[in-house]
């Protein structure tokens, strides 16, 4: 795995990189914004890379950084980071297709080395996971909207599961079920939600962007109305 890190914040950029490699895992370039981040991913070939969300140039840098990547290199992994839970990011990063991995972590828990392993590993092997914590702040009932309510609450515990990156195979083993059952509980999510069948990577890409899509809970980042996920349908 070699990874490129960008972080506007020297201290947590460094600590980050330190604990890469502890892991094992090659750091071939660290970069301060978004622009810097460019040119050494160009220069480099990093397989995954890490961005901070809020780093200039502008406000999110990062996520513009990301999607600049992503254009050149639709096979590129890339994992955001941020300081705040909001499912705004999330689905800027889910709108992506393409073969690359993707997740979206919270800062905080960056400094729990076995979350940012698993994610890391998820992103790099063309994986989707999306930080525990945003799927717990949307599982909350007050917030489902239509999309969601056909689904039972089998449906919903491993969607939960699909959001945090575990494979049909991961899913089984947590709840003692078979491949096939799991896989069962997969198509039908994808046909409540009107989702075809396609690749795996592609479908649970899907999956995620319309579940947060339904989800979507504005804060002060988001325009008013907010048009955000909307504009992604």
């Amino acid at each position: 795995m070699r990874v490129a890190v960008a972080d506007d914040i020297p201290l947590f950029r460094e600590g980050l990189v330190l604990l890469l490699e502890r892991f094992g895992i090659e750091v071939v370039a660290q970069a301060s914004d978004g622009d810097e981040i460019l040119q050494k991913v160009r220069d480099h070939h990093p397989s995954t890379v890490i961005l901070d969300v809020m780093m200039p140039p502008g406000e999110y840098g990062g996520l513009t950084a990301a999607e600049r990547l992503h254009a050149e290199d639709p096979d590129i992994g890339l994992l955001l980071l941020s300081g705040f839970n909001s499912t705004r990011f999330a689905l800027h990063l889910l709108a992506c297709d393409g073969r690359g991995g993707r997740g979206y972590l919270i800062k905080d828990r960056v400094t729990d080395p076995a979350v940012l392993r698993d994610v890391l590993k998820a992103v790099n092997d063309g994986g989707v996971s999306v930080d525990s914590e945003i799927v717990k702040r949307v599982m909350n009932p007050k917030y489902r909207q239509g999309i969601l309510s056909a689904l039972t609450s089998r449906e919903l515990e491993i969607l939960n599961l699909v959001a945090q990156g575990l494979s049909n195979k991961g899913i089984a083993k947590r709840f003692g079920l078979s491949g096939k059952t799991v896989d069962r509980h997969v198509s039908n999510i994808c046909d409540k939600l009107g989702i075809c069948d396609d690749e795996q990577s592609t479908r649970r890409s899907i999956i995620l962007l319309k579940y947060f899509q339904a989800n979507h809970i504005c804060d002060a980042r988001c325009s008013s109305p907010c048009t955000f996920a909307t504009a992604m349908a």
